[in-house]
């Protein structure tokens, strides 16, 4: 039976609601590319074909067209039917005698051909991408330059083809919907460089995933599987049920890392998608920082130690998009220390609140640090998400960025050692309010 049917939601489009009671760990959906395109910066460094690193550069088959390399000549004569068909490979052939602003421009470029050329094939992959919704923006005036730099080019490259004349109003509408539908597929996870983009894919399914701060997907994808899996398509993404979710109850992934803080996510929301996210997270934590302003002496160690929690959904090719969006890594140590103040600070709130109203709203507040305990990978600064793995006897959890994982009676365990700190710290806190007390008397 099928995990979720897509359904309208009143102030939030399209989206998906569970048909059925989803397991933790379940993957609802796993999503087939509608296109695939590396990213100008990455051409010659990951296979145009199956999008998995070039294991060796110098030994890669380099196209006619001298904008894309593939691992193999199989993978090459593959993507002649997918990605990279005779026309496309024609009109990448003449960008580099357009005059374009940066590499970003390049990018861009290279989505919005794709998408011309799918729709002069009058392509049935054209027509789902085109149904895509996209955020009614106001581009700045850099985003205007580089689009107009990138029209010319396509006028320029597609003109005497099928895809001419281009209309400059449907190239701008394309580019929205790429904004705001995109996936940023990342460089495999490395210790000593920041985390990169490879390049960005359009998955018409898995665009109907609405945004939480608080998400109950997880996306993982198989672009650096072994090479010897079997039954795995490298080109696919899925989602990963983060927590059982009971029917009837919307499915939801985060567009950005989930460690980030409440002012970054709604800024970037606002800026990416033109909503302001009123979940229950951003709620609560918009309390924590009024209820912190009133903390004398406390205000700057306080407002440090909410980290925020995010997925993977992108923005414009022409910028980083998502997950390219990543959490700095001086940033995650600090994160795993705020998350333990979050407990403590919480938890001993919840043992000293006088009614239950108070008790009620400590609470949620503890349950927020909680998942954030639960899901936020801290493991060698990564920042990633981490999801259950399926029926997994340890009930394991895996992180979808570095691979790391953990299993149910570790997490237990640190856990309860932090709580052992909490009660530590609430005792001593006790015993100086008494003193105080004490004194004032």
């Amino acid at each position: 039976m099928d995990a979720f049917k897509v359904v309208n939601i009143e102030g939030r489009g399209r989206g998906a609601v569970t048909l059925r009671t989803v397991r933790q760990g379940e993957t609802v959906l796993s999503a087939q590319p509608e296109f695939l395109v590396v990213d100008q910066t990455k051409k010659n460094q990951v296979c145009s074909h199956c999008f998995r690193m070039l294991a060796s550069p110098e030994n890669a088959v380099e196209c006619e067209c001298h904008e894309a390399w593939f691992c193999s000549a199989d993978c090459k004569e593959q993507s002649r039917s997918l990605d990279h068909p005779a026309e496309y490979c024609q009109g990448l052939a003449k960008m580099s005698e357009c005059k374009m602003e940066d590499e970003g421009a390049q990018t861009t470029f290279r989505v919005l051909l794709r998408m011309l050329q799918l729709r002069a094939a009058s392509s049935p992959l054209f027509e789902r991408i085109y149904a895509l919704s996209s955020a009614s923006l106001k581009l700045s005036a850099e985003e205007e330059r580089t689009l107009e730099s990138v029209v010319s080019a396509l006028k320029h490259c597609l003109a005497g083809s099928n895809a001419s004349p281009v209309d400059a109003d449907l190239v701008k509408e394309l580019y929205l919907k790429d904004r705001s539908n995109g996936f940023a597929i990342m460089m495999p996870k490395s210790e000593e460089q920041e985390k990169e983009v490879r390049g960005y894919g359009i998955y018409t399914s898995a665009a109907i995933f609405n945004h939480s701060c608080l998400p109950s997907l997880c996306r993982f994808d198989d672009f650096d599987s072994p090479v010897d899996s079997k039954q795995v398509d490298y080109r696919n993404i899925s989602f990963r049920a983060m927590h059982a979710v009971p029917e009837g109850m919307e499915l939801c992934i985060s567009y950005l890392p989930i460690g980030w803080r409440l002012p970054d996510r709604q800024d970037k929301l606002k800026e990416e998608y033109n909503f302001d996210c009123n979940c229950s997270r951003c709620q609560i934590e918009s309390q924590w920082s009024d209820d912190d302003e009133d903390e004398e002496g406390d205000e700057e160690e306080i407002i440090d130690i909410h980290p925020t929690d995010g997925d993977a959904k992108a923005g414009s090719s022409s910028e980083a998009k998502e997950e390219p969006q990543d959490v700095d890594d001086h940033e995650v140590d600090e994160l795993a220390e705020g998350i333990q103040s979050d407990l403590e600070i919480r938890g001993t709130a919840i043992k000293k609140a006088d009614d239950e109203e108070e008790k009620e709203d400590d609470r949620d507040d503890f349950d927020h640090a909680m998942y954030l305990m639960r899901f936020l990978c801290t493991h060698k600064r990564c920042g990633g998400t981490l999801a259950p793995i399926f029926d997994d006897a340890e009930q394991s959890m895996e992180c979808n960025t570095c691979g790391f994982k953990r299993t149910e009676k570790e997490f237990l365990a640190e856990l309860q050692d932090m709580m052992n700190e909490a009660i530590d710290d609430g005792e001593d806190e006790g015993e100086e309010f008494d003193e105080e007390e004490e004194d004032d008397e």
